[in-house]
């Protein structure tokens, strides 16, 4: 059977393109010149009823050869669809109700339906489906097919087979089955009955299958995984499958040697009477580089404080951590890591109690380990950790930093072994683990390596570590704008692009789905080949983004970059693949390639072009200090020029990156907020950026928000009486504080506010367990000072102190679960509210949390929003629940 061939319907984008002016005269001609704006009337008017065909685009995979792409989209009703394209040509497959696939080298394509396993060969179009698959795979050559099949009247088995159907093995009773990294190899496991057995079939030329010995068959294999190089396997042995107890043993298996060894815990020395071997995603089995260890979890044997919902809780003020935050963390701290030498049977338990958090150093041959309470209580988010490394071999340890930051990028072991790498006070320092030697390596660089756009209190966030070359010779690390390459021997370095002077910002691209290699509890340095060069991101402060191609040689050579928002790269060969968007540009994708021009490959949503859009206008303001600041405004579908309309300003920190954003139309916004929703109803919508001083929140939000609004005042095009304010979660408590400071606004809508930092400080993240002071001494609310140090800091910062000040009618919304911002911060301002007689409405959501999930209750928000601003910015009728609420 051949499935069908579609066309895609490829439509031009007329929208106008985004200048960049400066001046009042040149931002009238603007308007007046742009051809979506002067047009809009030959153009429909977006309604509801036509929100459901928008769907969401995103770029899925690319074939081995470059020659095929897959891409996914999805509806806000869920009924998602996944399409498979060819590059330079017209077909199309599509999968509706799917969600990802895979291609194989010999040009088939498989994804799992309702219906089953289908698989198409993409040049002809055939097709057939399998039933019952379970998980799948194709080797590396494509010739081969690997289904693990089960169902209800089925037993299982491993499948073997050509891509067209025909079967080359079958494996009964397989269970599980996993690939090597190079896909030429896999290990299964197959139980019948009481006997089990685990082995290893090899695609060469001709499939070769051994069984691993594992002394007898007792028992159930489960957990398999490989070496990174695929000369290993280990998995757990389920000794007694009678029990739903945790009663496994480890095997190993050394392939070049066709030796394997097991770990029984109760014949190991050291092992905890009580422990138990266990699966756990966060602590995945793991084989050494060198074959000699295998690292795995073992449960913590008891949890002390297992307390149930009548049982009296005790919490004590010197607690290290508060009582909910323990029960949050009591199961993620009760698995430790353990190491096992398989040749010698030798057993070490890690990380215990005290130092519970650990990732391996050294070419697995050290840990390091450290205590998330070692400084509790503090009142950072993340306060500083006392890292300690240990030599496995001799179990010694020794303290290696002190008072260290426990973001996981921040301390990062290089991949050849020699090195770990933090970032300690702005600069970047490597410890050389044999020589146990710390060095600072860019201090002498000149340049910052601390992000200098920073505005929070504490240390600033450093630009990332890019990754290592090979065998640890040289360290890649970020600054704003560039990549260094330094020598961590010698101390020398060099610039490897040239984006300061360009203000482009240049970023390793990441075209694979994880490019971070998991480490426990931490992450290891990136593996870099320069030689091959560099793929790079690339972006800057006035919106445009793109790729570049790097090497050595030649520097940084432009792919592709201009204003608009591009990202999702897939690249084989000279072959890339690519998403584009902006907010008048329904997101495509996008073709490039060194022998030929940029093409469209697949727009989506081109009912677009049936109905009258926006267009976004970028601009620059200053703040009552002079700091230049950006923003954009998002016109009315159907803007004419020389007439004035109503305005809505949505606040939260620094929006200006999302410009280029494409927005779908939604009946469901789990805000309720949704800018294309007003832009089609006849709003301008304006995004300005914020500019914090520290101590001074809510009053730095009042100054650049009043700033912006008044520069687009400027322009001629807003109804200076018919300006709304909106704001969610920060931007709710903005919106709050700023309508007590301002009566620039007619209407203000805050959903999900903090409204008095004074007792919104003494409150818990109950999703954590967390106490909430970390937002204010270091973090978002910029405080940096404790409620009890600067109380007056606290007070001029509420919008709960000005209260009396608020003419602004006011629609405040909260999910009467919100556990992030607690909901009675909302009706803490609703008491004021109405003891002074002001217009206000809160709607409070029950079983809601931060956002809403309900569909009936994200369209009823998204309803009332509309209705609330069409009443006060544009005078129409108010619905009847304004009419009462207002009386």
């Amino acid at each position: 059977m051949k499935n069908t061939t579609i066309r895609l319907n490829q439509t031009r984008n007329t929208s106008c393109p985004i200048l960049y002016f400066t001046t009042f005269w040149s931002v009238i001609l603007w308007l007046v010149s742009c051809p979506i704006m002067g047009q809009a009337k030959l153009q429909k008017q977006l309604t509801e009823k036509e929100y459901h065909l928008w769907g969401d685009l995103n770029l899925s995979d690319i074939a081995p050869k470059g020659d095929w792409i897959s891409y996914k989209v999805g509806y806000e009703s869920g009924i998602d669809t996944l399409f498979v394209k060819e590059v330079k040509g017209e077909k199309i497959y599509t999968f509706p109700k799917t969600y990802y696939g895979i291609f194989s080298a010999s040009g088939w394509y498989a994804a799992p339906t309702s219906e089953g396993l289908k698989l198409v060969e993409l040049k002809t179009g055939n097709t057939h489906t399998i039933p019952n698959v379970k998980s799948f795979a194709f080797t590396a050559s494509g010739n081969e097919l690997v289904l693990l099949i089960a169902g209800k009247k089925i037993d299982p088995q491993l499948k073997i087979m050509e891509p067209d159907g025909k079967t080359i093995s079958i494996i009964s009773g397989a269970t599980e089955f996993t690939m090597n990294p190079s896909n030429d190899k896999l290990v299964y496991a197959a139980s019948n009955g009481d006997e089990s057995t685990a082995g290893i079939v090899e695609f060469k030329n001709k499939i070769q299958q051994t069984i691993i010995p594992t002394g007898d068959a007792k028992g159930y294999f489960h957990n398999l995984v490989w070496e990174d190089h695929g000369k290993a396997v280990a998995f757990l042995r389920k000794r007694d499958t009678s029990t739903n107890t945790e009663n496994n043993s480890l095997v190993f298996f050394n392939i070049s040697k066709g030796k394997s060894h097991e770990l029984i815990p109760e014949f190991t020395s050291d092992f905890p009477k009580k422990g138990h071997i266990v699966p756990v995603d966060r602590y995945k089995l793991t084989i050494s580089d060198d074959l000699e260890r295998v690292f795995f979890a073992i449960d913590d044997f008891e949890n002390p404080e297992e307390v149930s919902d009548n049982q009296l809780q005790i919490w004590n003020a010197n607690d290290k951590y508060v009582f909910p935050q323990r029960q949050y963390l009591k199961d993620s701290r009760k698995t430790k890591v353990a190491v096992w030498w398989p040749d010698t049977n030798r057993f070490l338990q890690i990380n215990s109690d005290e130092v519970p958090l650990v990732m391996l150093a050294g070419n697995q041959k050290y840990a390091v380990t450290y205590d998330p309470k070692a400084y509790e209580p503090q009142f950072a988010y993340s306060g500083p950790k006392d890292f300690y490394i240990k030599n496995l071999q001799t179990n010694e340890s020794k303290l290696l930093l002190k008072k260290q930051s426990t973001y996981i990028m921040y301390t990062l072991p290089s991949p050849g072994g020699k090195y770990i790498t933090y970032f300690h006070r702005g600069n970047w320092w490597v410890y050389d683990i044999l020589k146990d030697k710390h060095k600072n390596i860019t201090a002498a660089i000149g340049f910052r390596f601390d992000d200098e756009e920073n505005d929070m209190p504490g240390q600033g966030d450093a630009y990332d570590l890019v990754g290592w070359t090979q065998s640890d010779k040289t360290v890649l690390i970020y600054d704003q704008f560039d990549i260094w390459e330094i020598n961590p021997e010698t101390g020398s370095y060099k610039r490897l692009t040239k984006g300061r002077e360009k203000n482009i910002r240049f970023r390793i691209a990441d075209t694979k789905k994880s490019n971070q290699k998991p480490n426990f509890d931490g992450g290891y340095g990136k593996s870099i080949e320069l030689e091959k060069g560099l793929l790079l991101q690339a972006a800057s402060d006035d919106g445009n983004s793109g790729y570049f191609k790097w090497t050595p040689h030649l520097g940084e050579q432009k792919i592709t970059y201009k204003s608009s928002r591009i990202d999702q790269l897939l690249q084989r060969d000279q072959t890339f693949i690519y998403r584009e968007q902006r907010f008048d540009l329904s997101p495509r994708i996008m073709y490039h390639s060194v022998k030929r021009k940029e093409k469209v490959l697949v727009q989506s949503n081109p009912q677009q072009q049936k109905f009258s859009w926006g267009a976004t206008k970028p601009f620059t303001y200053q703040n009552a200090i002079g700091k230049t600041l950006r923003g954009f405004l998002c016109f009315p579908s159907e803007y004419e020029p020389g007439k004035k309309y109503p305005m809505i300003v949505h606040i939260y920190q620094r929006q200006f990156r999302d410009l280029h954003t494409y927005t779908n139309p939604e009946e469901y916004p789990s805000i309720g907020f949704n800018v294309t929703n007003f832009t089609s109803k006849g709003y301008f919508v304006l995004y300005p950026d914020i500019q914090y001083e520290i101590g001074n929140t809510g009053h730095s939000a009042v100054e650049c928000t009043e700033a912006a609004v008044k520069k687009v005042i400027e322009l001629g095009v807003v109804d200076e009486k018919k300006i709304g304010l909106i704001g969610h979660s920060f931007g709710g408590y903005e919106t709050d504080f700023i309508i007590t400071q301002s009566n620039i606004f007619a209407a203000a809508i805050a959903g999900s506010a903090a409204t008095d930092l004074n007792s919104f400080y003494l409150t818990l993240n109950w999703t954590t367990g967390k106490p909430d002071m970390w937002r204010f001494e270091d973090h978002q609310w910029r405080m940096e000072k404790s409620l009890f140090e600067d109380r007056e800091r606290y007070k001029t910062n509420s919008p709960i102190t000005y209260v009396e000040n608020i003419k602004t009618p006011l629609l405040s919304w909260t999910g009467q679960e919100d556990l992030q911002v607690d909901w009675h911060q909302s009706i803490e301002l609703y008491l004021a509210l109405r003891r002074l007689s002001k217009k206000h409405i809160l709607l409070l959501y029950p079983k809601e949390s931060h956002e809403l999930f309900k569909p009936e209750n994200q369209r009823d928000l998204s309803k009332k929003m509309q209705q609330w601003f069409a009443y006060f910015l544009k005078g129409e009728s108010p619905a009847d629940w304004i009419s009462k609420g207002l009386k």
